[in-house]
């Protein structure tokens, strides 16, 4: 997603943060950007200023370490009055105890500091869109899910220090078997992993999946395989959509996106990570 300044200036923010300095430099640049934004400085007045603005606010950008009332109990409040406004956690540190406390919560984003303010607005824009169009795949999950194979690629490609430790990682990879439909292949299209939330969507057992072709789910298994060519030629992910097969023969229409790995020396692609979601 590009950073869309026409975009950023249709959004209303409430941005809840006690730390003075913090505060003051975010809202500066907030106010440059945003149609609008409401101000807490603390979780009791990010409460008010949401119950009194609730008809405006599209997203809600808050600390999770705050006086009286912390983030995630004002989140919890903020979802009793509105169940589907998104809400960005923002901390100064990685807990596993918070990261399963936001999932709960169906918390959209959960952030670590110091903030970069374009990867934030990018973000802020895909959950408000998603907002307003009442998308079905659970906010946090595909977050997390993007976060995850952005951490993956910088490891087969940098092998690079990751600021993200293992725990979080074991943790989106345990939300991401149950809540995305995604599989894993080999350079040949032999299956060689499959999530949950494929093995329901599709009907399958995971035994019945691993070690086949990718062509057993496909409705047109040419219209794939040539997807997964341009994105070995491109070098990047290759975004599509079409018509795949279940067990018992139905057809479901799917938006997919193929992530090429490169995990061999010799910079030739290993594998394939394709994820899907169902076509609203």
């Amino acid at each position: 997603m590009k950073f869309d300044l026409l975009e950023l200036k249709k959004i209303t923010v409430l941005y809840v943060e006690d730390e003075d300095s913090l505060r003051e430099q975010t809202v500066n640049i907030f106010v440059n950007l945003f149609k609008e934004v409401h101000i807490g400085k603390d979780g009791n007045e990010g409460l008010q200023q949401f119950t009194k603005y609730s008809d405006t606010i599209d997203i809600v950008v808050s600390d999770i370490n705050m006086p009286g009332l912390s983030g995630l109990e004002m989140s919890e409040e903020i979802h009793n009055l509105n169940p589907k406004m998104p809400i960005i956690i923002t901390t100064a540190y990685t807990d596993e105890e918070y990261l399963l406390k936001s999932l709960e919560l169906n918390i959209y984003k959960y952030m670590t500091k110091p903030l970069k303010i374009k990867d934030l607005t990018k973000d802020m824009i895909k959950a408000v869109k998603s907002y307003h169009l009442e998308e079905n795949l659970t906010k946090t999950t595909k977050n997390l899910a993007s976060q995850h194979m952005e951490n993956q690629n910088k490891m087969c490609l940098l092998k690079e220090n990751m600021n993200t430790t293992s725990e979080v990682i074991n943790i989106q990879n345990r939300i991401i078997d149950n809540y995305v439909c995604h599989i894993k292949i080999d350079s040949n299209a032999i299956i060689e992993y499959v999530s949950n939330k494929f093995c329901a969507m599709y009907n399958y057992d995971k035994e019945e999946m691993l070690g086949k072709n990718i062509s057993q789910i496909c409705t047109h298994a040419s219209f794939v395989q040539k997807k997964l060519l341009e994105a070995i030629r491109e070098k990047k992910i290759i975004q599509f959509t079409d018509t795949f097969e279940q067990k018992d023969n139905n057809k479901i229409k799917l938006s997919s996106e193929i992530h090429p790995l490169y995990e061999n020396a010799d910079g030739l692609v290993s594998g394939y990570n394709l994820y899907q979601d169902i076509v609203s």
